[in-house]
């Protein structure tokens, strides 16, 4: 069922950002297209078009985290909650498909922005080029060299990378629905609650981390020195792997909460 779940929530999600994503692009585009054709820098066109996708690139971001917002809260504890606790699925599964879909929902646009920064560059480039104000030769070297210094360590530390975007959204994400669940145990004003333990929680991290950081004032010197080794490559790799490890135990931990408080205390209205 989760599956289901899943692809229910990816589709619904996606008719929403899939749009804003193709705007981006042609935000990106036409952007790009502005820089590579007009020489003066503080040209209206290059200022209005700049204005334009920055303003997109905003919408982007905050699109996404209204739509992940609003999923759960309106399907768990909306309106919809009625037809979602009806369904032959368990409570668990609805959270792990919510969470997942909007970590996923994160990833893409991340990639998106990424993708965006890219057509803004070849559209700049290629007008540039075929109006004759600019030529250049791509060189490649610096990744090449990258990729033959470190081998398979550079392919790890790209997947890391993806994992920890993945785990860092799924903990963020299960942090904010922790707060609006145990928000919704407020008779009144809900909205108030979920911010105010979404600021608990994050004075509980905060407090955590720094009796972490005090504890380890205790160790040698050079005793992370030898637990993380010589190289530097590695080095990058362990962080990221503690990175993903203890995003995944937040994102368990803020589940359970979730889980427990819709489990035993939902109260629909």
């Amino acid at each position: 069922m989760l599956g289901k779940v899943l692809k229910y929530d990816m589709r619904a999600t996606g008719r929403v950002l899939l749009p804003v994503y193709a705007a981006l692009f042609g935000a990106a585009l036409l952007f790009g297209l502005s820089l590579g054709a007009l020489s003066d820098s503080q040209s209206l066109f290059q200022i209005l078009t700049g204005v334009i996708y920055a303003a997109v690139i905003v919408a982007v971001v905050v699109i996404t985290i209204v739509m992940i917002i609003s999923r759960f809260y309106h399907s768990m504890m909306g309106e919809e909650g009625y037809l979602t606790h009806v369904l032959p699925v368990g409570t668990g599964t609805l959270i792990a498909g919510k969470t997942i879909s909007a970590s996923l929902w994160s990833l893409f646009g991340t990639i998106a922005g990424l993708l965006s920064a890219i057509v803004l560059v070849a559209g700049a480039l290629i007008t540039a080029c075929a109006l004759g104000n600019l030529n250049f030769d791509l060189d490649l070297s610096l990744i090449q060299d990258f990729f033959r210094q470190y081998g398979g360590h550079a392919v790890i530390i790209l997947i890391e990378g993806i994992l920890v975007i993945l785990a860092g959204s799924a903990a963020a994400i299960g942090r904010v629905y922790t707060a609006i669940s145990v928000g919704h145990l407020w008779s009144n004003h809900r909205i108030a609650g979920a911010i105010l333990v979404y600021i608990g929680i994050g004075i509980v991290l905060e407090t955590v981390g720094m009796s972490a950081l005090l504890g380890a004032s205790w160790f040698p010197e050079d005793f992370f020195e030898k637990l993380l080794g010589t190289g530097d490559i590695q080095n990058v790799e362990l962080v990221m792997l503690v990175s993903i490890i203890g995003s995944l135990l937040l994102t368990a931990i803020y589940s359970v909460i979730s889980w427990l408080v819709l489990k035993k205390h939902l109260n629909l209205q």
